[in-house]
């Protein structure tokens, strides 16, 4: 037997987004660099002084640009992405749990 991770379906909430805001931190730009967007990270790193508010925008920003192609999928890879370094929100907030699978 073998675990494998399922992640969520669909589209993450704007609720959903704001809460894991809460525990970016600083890697919020590197995680913005990851969901390519670069080109406004001056822009909210401007507009927003809190990091909880600042990272809660680019990841609004994100899924507005995205629409339906903003995954958990997406949001997973990005959030494990060694220069990011967050593996525990990522399943956190894009798991919906383990199944076991036979090999």
């Amino acid at each position: 037997m073998l675990a494998t991770m399922v992640l969520k379906d669909g589209t993450p909430q704007n609720d959903e987004l704001e809460k894991l805001a809460n525990y970016i931190g600083d890697s919020w730009k590197k995680l913005a660099r990851r969901l390519n967007l670069e080109p406004i990270i001056s822009d909210i790193d401007n507009q927003h002084k809190q990091l909880s508010e600042k990272a809660y925008q680019m990841l609004k920003k994100w899924k507005q640009r995205e629409g339906d192609g903003a995954t958990y999928e997406i949001l997973f890879k990005a959030l494990s992405h060694p220069l990011v370094g967050r593996r525990d929100l990522a399943q956190k907030y894009c798991l919906m749990g383990w199944i076991d699978a036979m090999i």
